[in-house]
């Protein structure tokens, strides 16, 4: 039953839901003859629910990676998904043009849900997609080596006890930087939300993960957290308030004489921290972009 909705999701791969009367958005024929004769309920309804709402979310970001889905949104979409196998479940098998034509009502309702769901949770996307396309492109959207992150960040001549513990923000679905140093003997974690919860890494995003309150020496955070706040920031749509409060969470999680580097930089938050708590450095990456170091000096 997962292969059938794979190859769904893989029908419909970077659809875009702002185009009118998208032909990709739509059930396979495959799909629809499983799904007419085979109700699914109980663990496999759940089973599939998760499944879908997490290759749906892929499928989001495989277009814009600066769409942000909450814990609420992420539970709305699950019941998108509900109620859809909710309705098949109740799917009167009757003769099979009246099956054909009600499988196709249904499947039209779920697409407008889901393009009421986007408009909701990222207003901006139905204005910056391509309306006269069908399927989106792909952003290119690459994981850094360890050895790179290390040198941007000169963190590659540091003992393990100067950066112990450390904490990987948005470490990337293969979380390089964390396993390397994890081989090293660091005590290193990471988060993201292409992640799989597991011994030292968390399936989080950046509002909801605990950072706790000095408890890093050092945090990283290559082209995510601070690449989505600017985004934010120019987009002025109300998350860059979201963005500012973990912004000082995660200030408020560095340990007496921790450093969070990132990059891009935020020079418009940099230049408003207190003087007194925080030192602050910037050093070139190329000719258009910096990384920051915060030192945390005093509470």
């Amino acid at each position: 039953m997962l292969k059938l909705w794979e190859k769904q999701f893989a029908a419909e791969y970077l659809a875009n839901y702002f185009y009118k009367n998208n032909t990709l958005l739509r059930f396979t024929p495959e799909l629809r003859d499983f799904l007419t004769t085979n109700p699914i309920s109980g663990a496999r309804k759940r089973q599939a629910i998760l499944f879908c709402a997490e290759h749906f979310l892929r499928q989001q970001f495989a277009a814009n990676q600066y769409l942000e889905f909450s814990a609420g949104s992420r539970k709305n979409l699950r019941n998108i998904y509900n109620h859809l196998f909710n309705q098949l479940e109740k799917f009167p098998l009757t003769e099979k043009n009246e099956t054909i034509n009600a499988i196709i009502k249904i499947e039209k309702s779920h697409y407008k849900r889901l393009r009421l769901f986007l408009k909701r949770t990222n207003p901006f996307y139905s204005k910056v997609c391509q309306k006269e396309k069908e399927r989106l492109t792909a952003v290119v959207c690459d994981e850094y080596s360890a050895q790179f992150q290390l040198k941007l960040f000169h963190l590659q001549n540091c003992t393990i006890d100067e950066i112990s513990p450390l904490l990987d923000i948005g470490c990337g679905e293969h979380a390089f930087l964390v396993k390397y140093l994890r081989k090293l003997g660091t005590i290193a974690y990471g988060f993201d939300r292409m992640q799989e919860n597991r011994k030292y890494l968390r399936k989080s995003d950046w509002f909801e993960f605990n950072y706790g309150i000095q408890r890093w020496q050092t945090i990283t955070s290559n082209l995510s957290f601070s690449s989505h706040f600017r985004a934010a920031l120019c987009r002025n749509d109300g998350t860059e308030k979201l963005f500012y409060q973990a912004y000082m969470k995660i200030l408020e999680s560095l340990k007496i004489g921790g450093r969070w580097l990132y990059a891009p930089s935020l020079p418009e938050i940099e230049l408003n921290l207190p003087h007194n708590k925080f030192e602050i450095e910037v050093f070139p990456v190329n000719d258009r972009d910096n990384m920051t170091c915060i030192k945390k000096i005093s509470e």
